[in-house]
């Protein structure tokens, strides 16, 4: 699907169907308010503009906050990691987040006790003992968090328990199973690290071989069956927002070879890791300035200075170093004297945008899953989503309501105008709706069982992991420490995850601390 494609979708959709105001009146007005509707959660492009059109107040007048060792541009997974790990080292931080709220798209929202995720939903379980179960357990994520099942797909308007038994293509049962084996060994064995490393079981030859190839031509070469092909065109589109023909087979093999280990969820997905890392901040040693969009950074013989909007003043915040957790080509623009090569480097990464869409229902399904990805064709005029996940899964309590989390990512480079350009949510919501209504009846539902349809937009939240990328030396140069400023986020790999996302903080704070020596 092209952006053309997806033009003539939402045209066609039409405005027949309205969100928000009056659809409680239909259930006797006994159904819990929705404070979202007619809204869109997520990105707030208003602040991105002003910086795209420069649009900036004098910043001579600037009111100077106190100073701190460290500033953390970016309030996400990767800038409260870095965040944390610095104050407990002794530094003291400071952290410029320009939402109202941290967690970057590790965010949720909540109807009638029902909490949900707007943004990212689930994480892999870490390695015993690892550095990423210590962070996780010391912030008290792991007793929180509950097993998931994985494998679940909708085919035909039902939902189908595990695709890697063949049992939706009882013809390639056995191939289906042989490659689920495949892959659990490589996963077990032989791990496609992100970053690459000596260790992992993979020469580097076969690393850049790898990277270099497009996932489709893997799955072609392996002779994968047509199934299981669907089921990767939109593994690929909701992980990575893209076609399998634009991912590098390694990141792939990364991503999909971890889902045969243990998947992990919190009530209102990973939303609930970003409060519990804010929460570990000391406010005294690294506070969290939220609604502070940061326009500027100046490197000076003292230091670092920022230069940030925080509602109508502007704010002048100094420190010895800084932390740049925002997207490549964000830093590109607003750290003065970027390199020309790296801006360069950071125009040519792709970077996808999204739309998740939480559908509110008035009754349970008869059949409880977590998340299920679509095996149905990858049709614009029929998919409106790729995976939807049962909200309250792993909610201690269940109530007689339920909410449906329907993920669809935008596979072309122009995704995010089209969020900008139709400010209407029903164009939006409808390709969803309609798409979900045919599998209500298997779930013992029907539609006017739907509520309401809360939309999140995110104009860029996901790197596209494109082939050779990784391997070809642009990842490296472009993290690379800048004078005083280390950068972290999960760009700094080229693939969207949490757990790449924490360990470039804890490369850029090893980066800092050699700084600041």
């Amino acid at each position: 699907m092209d952006r053309r494609e997806f033009l003539k979708l939402v045209a066609l959709s039409g405005l027949a169907w309205k969100l928000g105001a009056g659809r409680n009146l239909a259930f006797g007005g006994d159904l819990p308010p929705n404070a979202f509707a007619g809204k869109w959660l997520g990105d707030d492009f208003r602040a991105g503009h002003v910086l795209r059109d420069r649009e900036l107040p004098k910043f001579s007048d600037a009111e100077a906050m106190p100073e701190a060792d460290v500033l953390v541009i970016g309030g996400g997974i990767s800038g409260l990691v870095a965040a944390r790990a610095l104050a407990r080292s002794g530094r003291t931080v400071r952290v410029l987040e320009q939402a109202d709220v941290p967690g970057g798209n590790a965010k949720s929202a909540e109807w009638g006790g029902i909490q949900y995720s707007i943004g990212a939903a689930y994480f892999c379980a870490p390695e015993k003992d690892s550095p990423l179960e210590t962070l996780y357990r010391e912030i008290g994520i792991l007793e929180r968090a509950k097993k998931v099942p994985k494998g679940e797909v909708f085919l035909g308007g039902k939902l189908v328990e595990d695709i890697w038994e063949g049992k939706t293509d009882p013809e390639n049962a056995e191939a289906t199973r042989a490659l689920r084996e495949t892959w659990r060994r490589i996963y077990e064995e032989r791990y496609p690290a992100v970053p690459w490393s000596e260790d992992c079981g993979w020469s580097k030859d076969e690393f850049e071989k790898l990277d270099r190839k497009p996932f489709s031509d893997y799955l072609g070469e392996i002779k994968a069956p047509p199934h299981v092909r669907t089921f990767c065109d939109h593994y690929c589109w909701s992980s990575f927002g893209g076609r399998s023909s634009e991912i590098s087979t390694w990141c792939a093999l990364n991503f999909l070879t971890a889902e045969f280990g243990d998947i992990l969820a919190l009530p209102g997905g990973n939303a609930a890791i970003a409060r519990a890392l804010a929460a570990s901040l000391d406010p005294k040693v690294a506070p969290i300035d939220t609604g502070a969009f940061v326009a500027e950074i100046k490197q000076t013989d003292a230091g670092v200075v920022a230069h940030a909007i925080c509602g109508d003043k502007p704010r002048r915040y100094a420190a010895k170093a800084a932390v740049v957790a925002v997207p490549r080509y964000v830093a590109s623009r607003i750290i003065a004297g970027f390199p020309q090569e790296r801006v360069d480097l950071a125009k040519a990464m792709k970077y996808r945008a999204y739309i998740v869409a939480n559908v509110l229902l008035s009754k349970r399904p008869s059949h409880e899953w977590y998340d299920a990805y679509s095996l149905e064709a990858l049709d614009p005029g029929t998919c409106g989503w790729t995976d939807l996940v049962l909200a309250d899964f792993v909610a201690e309590a269940k109530t007689d309501r339920c909410v449906l989390t329907a993920y669809r990512g935008l596979p072309f480079d122009d995704g995010r105008k089209l969020l900008l350009v139709d400010q209407d949510l029903a164009h939006f919501a409808k390709p969803v709706r309609d798409g979900l209504v045919p599998l209500l009846a298997g779930l013992g539902m029907k539609e006017s069982d739907i509520v309401d349809i809360n939309l999140a937009r995110w104009g860029h939240p996901l790197v596209l992991s494109s082939p050779g990328q990784l391997s070809g030396g642009a990842m490296e140069k472009l993290s690379a420490p800048l004078g005083r400023i280390a950068f972290a986020q999960q760009d700094r790999f080229g693939i969207p995850a949490i757990e790449n996302a924490i360990e470039a903080a804890n490369l850029a704070v090893e980066e800092i601390e050699e700084i600041l020596k």
